[in-house]
């Protein structure tokens, strides 16, 4: 199956990884921040990464205060805190088949009562969820 990407256990494309970037960010850590660059931090984030990304905002046009700026430590955990927020017990979400694992168990723990429709090359057939949303009340869609 060599044109498969699986979602199945949230294994990240490996062509996508920037490793040039990744060893210039680790040795700027362990170069500025030595005591501290390989320890359990904050659960927002390390704040002055927090500040490096509202400056980077802010060169495109967009304002935010590090204050206002969580870094999770995945797409499981931010989904997991955007669900705990939003969801409540027996609210309806659609997903789209196949969809990632750790989405479906992050509703199935809030409780949410989980469809699904068909997805094929473009996404998500659309067609499909305009048919659920005349007849169901639909609190949010994963995509």
């Amino acid at each position: 199956m060599e044109h498969v990407i699986s979602l199945a256990g949230g294994i990240p494309f490996d062509a996508l990884f920037d490793f040039e970037g990744l060893s210039i960010a680790t040795q700027q850590a362990i170069t500025e921040q030595p005591k501290s660059a390989f320890q359990y931090g904050l659960t927002e984030g390390s704040p002055l990464l927090r500040e490096r990304i509202c400056a980077l905002c802010a060169e495109r046009g967009v304002t935010a205060d590090a204050e206002e700026v969580m870094v999770t430590a995945g797409s499981q955990q931010a989904l997991d805190l955007v669900m705990r927020a939003i969801v409540n017990p027996g609210d309806v979400f659609v997903v789209e088949r196949p969809t990632y694992l750790a989405a479906l168990q992050t509703l199935e723990l809030a409780e949410a009562s989980i469809m699904s429709v068909s997805s094929d090359s473009d996404g998500m057939v659309v067609e499909e969820l305009a048919e659920l949303l005349k007849t169901q009340r639909i609190k949010g869609v994963y995509v």
